[in-house]
């Protein structure tokens, strides 16, 4: 991949759906690509038990229509949040020719009824990078399920956003100047490096982060004349692993100060996260920076 033409942004919710559009379109305007910013309404049908000798037909009428008002409720939000967000910015009407590749930063609002660990999955295949807010405690587990549905099954890298702390309300441009790639040897490493080529050029500085584990440090000869190949020049650091990797790594990210880490998703092997947990969990529950996930 040379360059990316559409990023998708998947805003679920009005409370957490300000990080997304922030990276999102931040991504957007450094990349010159197309966001389209989807929504997936849920539908009662699926969402709601329709069988069941204790649910009579008043009780269903009742709960689809309580689930109907709230998905109303909830997608009012996030329209009204897209509007303040996109106000200024070059927006595409969903009439606008698919056939009309954008050339430059523009957006696009869409919006979709279903379930949307199902319905994202499918829709990735039109996107270059997916970008989805970072899972919270209020909506912990049907984000990790979008977030591992799109990882797994979508075909596509993920940006998985931070949350804003400052009361942000309108979007403003945040170059990702400097990136952290946390480099293992794994295959999904190798694919996120891949992947992750038009944003490392366009940045000004890359760091390869590699942690040492069991006595060994993954091999950096040949992934720097890989970088080499794509005139990309690295700084390479190597860290010595403490109790848990993923506090070492992410400290260390800190404390150079990247604007953006770059890894492959679930790289250990299914006994190592059991033993000593998964960096992908880790950074998905603490970090506050976006984090570049290939799997």
């Amino acid at each position: 991949m040379t360059e990316v033409r559409n990023i998708l942004a998947v805003v679920s919710n009005a409370s957490n759906g300000k990080s997304c559009l922030q990276t999102a379109l931040s991504l957007g305007q450094q990349l010159k690509s197309q966001v389209e910013v989807l929504h997936v309404r849920s539908d009662p049908r699926v969402s709601i038990p329709l069988s069941g000798e204790a649910v009579t037909a008043t009780m269903v009428d009742q709960m689809v229509e309580f689930s109907e008002n709230e998905s109303d409720s909830r997608a009012y939000l996030v329209r009204d949040m897209f509007k303040t967000f996109a106000d200024g910015l070059p927006i595409l009407k969903n009439t606008d020719s698919s056939s009309d590749k954008p050339k430059n930063f523009c957006l696009r609002w869409m919006e979709e009824l279903g379930v949307e660990d199902q319905l994202v999955a499918m829709k990735v295949c039109r996107a270059d990078f997916v970008v989805l807010s970072r899972p919270t405690k209020n909506d912990e587990a049907s984000s990790l399920i979008t977030f591992k549905s799109v990882l797994m099954n979508g075909g596509r890298p993920v940006i998985i956003a931070p949350p804003i702390y400052d009361g942000q309300e309108k979007y403003e441009f945040k170059e990702i100047s400097k990136v952290g790639f946390f480099w293992n040897g794994s295959a999904e490493s190798t694919r996120a490096l891949q992947s992750a080529l038009p944003l490392l050029n366009s940045v000004s500085k890359v760091c390869v982060l590699r942690i040492k584990e069991n006595d060994w440090f993954a091999d950096i000869k040949d992934i720097e004349i890989y970088l080499k190949h794509h005139n990309i020049e690295a700084e390479f650091l190597s860290i010595l692993e403490g109790n848990n990797g993923g506090d070492v790594l992410l400290s260390i990210a800190r404390e150079i100060s990247v604007d953006m880490m770059i890894m492959g998703a679930y790289s250990r092997s299914k006994l190592r996260q059991i033993m000593a947990g998964s960096i992908t969990d880790h950074f998905l529950r603490k970090t506050d920076l976006p984090i570049f996930f290939s799997s």
